[in-house]
C-alpha cells in the first residue's frame, strides 16, 4: 500500500512539474530555499487589500539535538573501535552548547523570509516593524524564538 501511494506521489508529481526534486522533501531539516515564490491568481490584487497574515512557519536550520549527537557520537566511537582511529574521520564537530539551536545559515533563512514578506506585501508594512502591530509568536524552544526574532528583523 505504502509503495503504490509512493509511486502515485512520483507519478503526480511528474506530470505536475518535471523540475521537482524528491529528495528535496525527505526530511524535516531541508533549508528553506528561495525557491518557494507563488504568484496570485490574475486579477485578484486588483479587487482584494491584504488586511492580514496568518503563518505557521517552521523554524530555520538547526544544529543537531542532544539526542542525535549522542547518536552520532555512539555511531563514531563504534567505528572506531571497528577500524581504528582513521585520519579521514573528522573530530567531533559539534558543540554540546550549540544543540537544537539555530545555525548562522537558519538565522539568515528566517531574516530573508521577513524581508521576502515585506517586500512581497509593502503596503501591508508601508511603517517600521513594531512588536505591537506584528505579532510574532514562538514555541518556549529555543530555536522558535531565535526565528521568530530574525523574521522580526528581516519585517524592519
Amino acid at each position: 500500500m505504502a509503495v503504490a501511494a509512493a509511486m502515485m506521489a512520483l507519478i503526480w508529481v511528474g506530470v505536475v512539474d518535471a523540475s521537482f526534486d524528491i529528495r528535496q522533501h525527505l526530511s524535516s531539516s531541508t533549508p528553506y530555499g528561495d525557491r518557494w515564490r507563488h504568484s496570485p491568481a490574475p486579477g485578484v490584487v486588483g479587487e482584494c487589500r491584504l488586511r492580514q497574515i496568518s503563518m505557521v512557519v517552521r523554524h530555520g536550520s538547526r544544529y543537531p539535538t542532544r539526542s542525535k549527537l549522542r547518536l552520532y557520537r555512539d555511531v563514531r566511537q563504534r567505528v572506531q573501535q571497528l577500524l581504528g582511529s582513521r585520519s579521514w574521520m573528522p573530530d567531533d564537530p559539534f558543540d554540546d552548547a550549540l544543540a537544537g539551536h539555530l545555525t548562522v545559515a537558519g538565522l539568515h533563512e528566517q531574516f530573508e523570509l521577513g524581508r521576502r514578506i515585506r517586500e512581497r506585501h509593502p503596503d501591508l508594512f508601508a511603517s517600521a516593524y513594531h512588536p505591537e502591530r506584528c505579532r510574532l509568536r514562538s514555541t518556549q524552544k529555543h530555536r522558535a524564538g531565535q526565528s521568530a526574532s530574525a523574521m522580526a528583523y528581516g519585517l524592519n
